[in-house]
């Protein structure tokens, strides 16, 4: 059963992928398991109270890992979760069987993304061919299998399998839709949608599908990272252009640039410089809207589909969330035929 699908009073054993698996201690003073499960329709948390229906020492409940679980599902404080009877890890044949159809990723196959995305790359040539050339020469010296099974970041927004593909190609389109709006340059603003969050290539490690920050994530972080990878290649990119002024290729690139190291928009949330061009204030703003209205659609997986009002304060967005019934929607696929068959499975 889908946990996008589970209902109120219905008893499951299933298979789930485990995002986070904490002990506690409940307001009588017994210690309790928190799991929180996931399929690829959403995540739900779930309650063990009785450690000695617990299979297999609490180490091995590393996130990443399958288990198999058995309980009812509950309404509590106006949110769906489960209270476990049993739970156990799966073994290497279940998790084989069961982990192409539990990993989360875009609503759309990560490859049929890539190739939008090159796509709009290479219709950049014409009129930006720096960005172009720029672009194309970090696109190629990425694995394929690497850029489709990224996660645009390890909890907050798109971060499954392929959410950095569909984080991206949805930044593309909507750059492409506001620069002549206001008066943007297309060039850079498509750039930077595909080169603002590249360094999360390098920040973070995805396993099954859960994604941990890396030893050179933590101590560089994302946007240094991606900042350093562009660099190393513009010059790559600018010798390649025939005709182009060297003061029109520095500007260029200085504006993708200053692009990368500003889109978090505040110091306090990481940037080491605030937006100080055209460009880099509209993409800081339309990278955090589309960052924000995933963390909207996101929050109302586990939610029962007829509830208008989110039962909790969304810790992120600051406020508890309400939708209207004819704009109720949840993730769904395509073509759910093709969904085990069109993620790269190259190593990682």
């Amino acid at each position: 059963m889908k946990i996008a699908e589970l209902q109120t009073g219905e008893e499951i054993i299933a298979f789930y992928l485990l995002l986070a698996f904490q002990k506690k201690t409940a307001s009588n003073g017994n210690p309790y398991y928190q799991l929180t499960l996931a399929d690829r329709s959403g995540t739900i948390e779930a309650r063990l109270f009785a450690v000695s229906d617990m299979f297999g020492s609490p180490e091995e409940y590393a996130a990443g890992t399958i288990v198999k679980v058995k309980g009812m599902v509950e309404t509590f404080n106006k949110k769906l979760n489960m209270k476990l009877s049993r739970v156990r890890i799966a073994s290497e044949v279940e998790t084989e069987e069961h982990l192409p159809r539990l990993i989360r990723r875009s609503v759309r196959p990560p490859a049929d993304i890539l190739r939008d995305v090159k796509s709009m790359i290479e219709d950049l040539n014409e009129f930006f061919p720096l960005e172009a050339k720029l672009c194309s020469i970090v696109l190629e010296s990425i694995p394929d299998a690497t850029i489709e099974r990224a996660g645009a970041a390890g909890k907050l927004h798109h971060a499954y399998v392929g959410g950095y593909l569909e984080h991206v190609l949805s930044l593309m389109e909507a750059s492409l839709t506001i620069a002549p709006h206001y008066g943007l340059d297309a060039g850079t603003m498509t750039a930077l949608a595909f080169f603002h969050d590249i360094g999360k290539l390098m920040e973070l490690v995805e396993v099954n599908g859960v994604f941990e920050y890396t030893r050179e994530g933590i101590l560089f972080g994302h946007i240094a990272m991606g900042y350093s990878l562009v660099q190393q290649w513009a010059d790559v990119a600018i010798k390649s252009i025939d005709g182009m002024l060297s003061e029109t290729a520095k500007y260029r690139v200085e504006a993708i640039l200053h692009g990368i190291l500003s889109h978090h928009g505040e110091l306090a949330y990481g940037s080491p410089v605030l937006p100080a061009t055209r460009e880099a204030i509209a993409f800081h703003h339309l990278d955090n809207l589309d960052s924000k209205l995933q963390m909207e659609a996101e929050a109302w997986e586990s939610v029962p589909e007829d509830a208008l009002i989110h039962p909790e304060r969304h810790y992120k967005l600051g406020t508890k969330l309400v939708r209207y019934p004819h704009s109720l929607r949840l993730r769904s696929f395509e073509d759910e035929r093709r969904e085990d068959d069109t993620v790269n499975d190259g190593a990682q």
